[in-house]
């Protein structure tokens, strides 16, 4: 285990701020030093060859958009569809003209995609399917259906849609299904929800597995096919009267290796990483974590073969762990200490994104202790055994972090440029890859308020898709695979604005 005052810290590598010529839908480019903005077009790219020079990616990428046309251009009313091309990036449907359509949780299930958006009908927030098309784009659920909003948990499994739903007037979350058309969209029991709510739903294995609470047992890990008759509480971890294994622990259910890991507590008041590989009565420990409830293990991603996780909170310190499986082989990398602090995900001031996983590294928010607040905040990563830092972020550590994606074996994020003594009027942002602590720009030429986000990894496994300007772009982290697709909303609006990552 390390502490952060024995830590060698890896400089960041040099930058490369590579020059770059265009032409097509792109706009000019330009030299930044020559120009002394970054930005060759008046919408800020910084060049890339028009949309239809690349090649289509499967499947199909959902977004949101506005074109302008119902006279609103500051909200995401429309739903578009890409295959990363200029000629294949088109509207598919108005859901909610001239207004935040708010969709969300785009699943792909087969041929169908299902989202979550609020047509302005009065149904609220419902559950939504598209094929692509404008006929087959339309609303699933409404409000006699289930409450507004409470289509949540999408997961797929097996060819179908599972989600968690709470029925009209029931005041009980529950398992959901459908199979993309209104009359097969339904509860999934035989009678009333069962009490005590539902989360952590995910697929692994063929079946479902999530945390509920039911006839006098706590949150525990339960487990079904789909079926009412095959949903069945899994493991009994705190088996004693009490709130449940899951209840002071909660976070995602994970998989690696072929086995499911999460967080609970066997009521010995200890936060600890647990494991499953599906088989009937199969729950083991892996190693407890902290002596301290709702401390950990969170955020678990892996990357590798490896599982990373964050704990502390309060006053048990930040801190960043690895595992790979066994008892043995699972430690602490980094702890907080007096000099730099490990930033967790939190309510009330948190990282939007405290750990994400890419390739052979995790990556990380630290808070420099040696600094004012306001400009302390750094990007970290680990390999699992060294540490060392990707970026001098000089952000407040009260915020949420910067915007991060993974794609392919890299991580993307945005940050302003670190050339801070410019004649800049404004700050100018750029979308830039790390591998480790190597990192390069990838693209140049944001405003500080547009650009970057939302970034939207694809199907594919390599490319992200990102916002320039309110125009589409994508990239595969190579100079000749960033491109311009497509300007959804030409002129001075801004027509790209998601889906955000969940």
């Amino acid at each position: 285990m390390r502490t952060f005052g024995r830590l060698w810290l890896v400089t960041m590598a040099a930058i490369l701020l590579a020059a770059c010529n265009s032409s097509g839908g792109g706009g000019g480019g330009g030299n930044e030093e020559e120009n002394g903005n970054g930005g060759g077009n008046d919408n800020g790219g910084n060049g890339g060859d028009g949309g239809d020079a690349l090649s289509a990616f499967e499947p199909a990428q959902f977004l949101i958009g506005n074109d302008g046309s119902s006279g609103n251009t500051t909200e995401g009313s429309q739903l578009w569809v890409t295959d990363g091309t200029e000629g294949n990036t088109a509207l598919v449907k108005d859901i909610f003209p001239g207004d935040d359509a708010r969709m969300a949780e785009f699943t792909r299930v087969e041929e169908l995609v299902f989202f979550r958006a609020d047509d302005g009908s009065g149904n609220g927030e419902q559950l939504w399917v598209t094929d692509g098309t404008e006929d087959g784009t339309l609303r699933l659920t409404g409000i006699d259906d289930l409450d507004p909003g409470t289509a949540t948990m999408l997961t797929e499994l097996d060819g179908a849609l599972y989600f968690r739903g709470r029925g009209a007037g029931t005041d009980r979350p529950w398992i959901w299904t459908s199979d993309g058309t209104p009359e097969g969209t339904e509860l999934v029991s035989d009678g009333a929800p069962p009490e005590n709510g539902l989360t952590l739903l995910t697929a692994f294995n063929g079946h479902l597995y999530f945390a509920h609470g039911n006839g006098g047992i706590g949150m525990e890990l339960w487990r079904s096919d789909g079926t009412p008759e095959n949903t069945s509480l899994f493991a009994n971890i705190q088996a004693e009267a009490g709130l449940g294994s899951l209840y002071s622990c909660p976070d995602r259910l994970v998989e690696m290796d072929g086995m499911l890991y999460f967080a609970a507590n066997d009521a010995a008041n200890e936060c600890a990483l647990w494991r499953t590989s599906g088989e009937d009565g199969h729950a083991e420990k892996v190693r407890t974590i902290s002596a301290a409830t709702n401390t950990g293990p969170a955020e678990l991603t892996t990357a590798n073969g490896s599982l990373y996780f964050l704990a502390g909170g309060g006053a048990t310190p930040a801190s960043l762990w690895v595992s790979d499986g066994t008892e043995e082989g699972t430690s602490m990398v980094l702890e907080s200490d007096d000099d730099y602090q490990i930033m967790l995900g939190g309510v009330t001031v948190g990282m939007k994104y405290p750990l994400m996983a890419a390739g052979d590294h995790a990556y990380f928010h630290v808070y420099d202790r040696s600094k004012a607040s306001n400009e302390a905040l750094q990007l970290w990563y680990t390999d699992g055994t060294d540490v060392g830092l990707v970026v001098d972020l000089e952000r407040n550590v009260l915020g949420d972090g910067v915007d991060m994606a993974v794609a392919g074996d890299l991580l993307y994020y945005v940050d302003t440029r670190p050339d801070k003594d410019s004649d800049l009027i404004t700050p100018n942002r750029g979308l830039w890859k790390a591998s480790g602590g190597d990192v390069e720009l990838v693209h140049s030429g944001f405003t500080a308020s547009n650009g970057g986000e939302p970034l939207i990894p694809v199907a594919d496994g390599e490319t992200l898709l990102f916002s320039s300007m309110g125009e589409v772009w994508r990239t595969d982290g190579s100079s000749s695979g960033t491109e311009f697709v497509k300007d959804i909303c030409p002129g001075p609006c801004f027509g790209f604005f998601g889906p955000t990552q969940e």
